[in-house]
């Protein structure tokens, strides 16, 4: 956890605190993944998501908060994170251990 908050991966609920028993959400998935994302291309020089991102597709859009939009976005575009429907992005739905494991890996199989 150390590293990844060294990396700017996680940064803790935004008052300051981390609450690792609390479940994760669709959204903080897709942030911290795409924050890992965004690590790995500085640290490689390779765009992993070359799409642009965009939250625009979901017509529940304005459910995602405003610091998950620009993850949840880019890694719909690059067909990592899919909506729980065509088109319903559910980002304050519970993300299951196996839904984790997918987009993890997806964004593997980008690499």
């Amino acid at each position: 956890m150390l590293k990844a908050y060294q990396a700017g991966i996680i940064t803790g609920m935004g008052d300051g605190t981390f609450e690792p028993k609390t479940t994760t959400n669709r959204e903080q998935i897709a942030t911290m993944i795409y924050r890992a994302v965004q690590y790995m291309e500085k640290e490689t020089g390779k765009a992993l998501t070359p799409a642009a991102g965009s939250a625009e597709a979901f017509q529940n859009k304005a459910q995602i908060s405003d610091w998950a939009v620009e993850g949840v976005g880019k890694l719909a575009a690059n067909a990592i994170m899919n909506g729980t429907s065509q088109s319903t992005a559910s980002p304050k739905q519970s993300c299951t251990v196996e839904q984790s494991i997918l987009l993890l890996y997806r964004l593997y199989q980008k690499v």
